[in-house]
């Protein structure tokens, strides 16, 4: 199940992958940002690891409310900070943790 599980992610991937470098015409090193990186693990860790609704939650607060408060944009990233911080101390699980999983 585990290899099962690897490859279907894997070929989502690369399906991604291919569907993103049609999309730009090309592909560098500068179209991978370190904050787009910091954004999807906050979303993660802030949803909850193994959560699909979860995932869902801490997209909607991830991208959602940050356009809501536009006028602090300069903030964006004390704020995921703190959420992150908040998260793991209060509910390591994530806000919306899947069924069966312990603290």
């Amino acid at each position: 199940m585990k290899t099962l599980a690897f490859a279907i992610g894997a070929g989502l991937a690369g399906l991604a992958g291919t569907l993103f470098a049609v999309q730009l015409s090309t592909v560098s090193p500068s179209s991978f940002k370190f904050t787009e990186s910091v954004t999807l693990f906050a979303i993660v860790i802030v949803g909850g690891q193994g959560s699909i609704p979860g995932v869902l939650l801490g997209t909607a607060l991830m991208f959602v409310l940050p356009q809501v408060f536009r006028d602090f944009a300069q903030y964006r990233y004390l704020v995921f900070g703190f959420a992150m911080i908040l998260v793991m101390v209060l509910r390591p699980q994530g806000l919306w943790p899947r069924r069966g999983a312990r603290a």
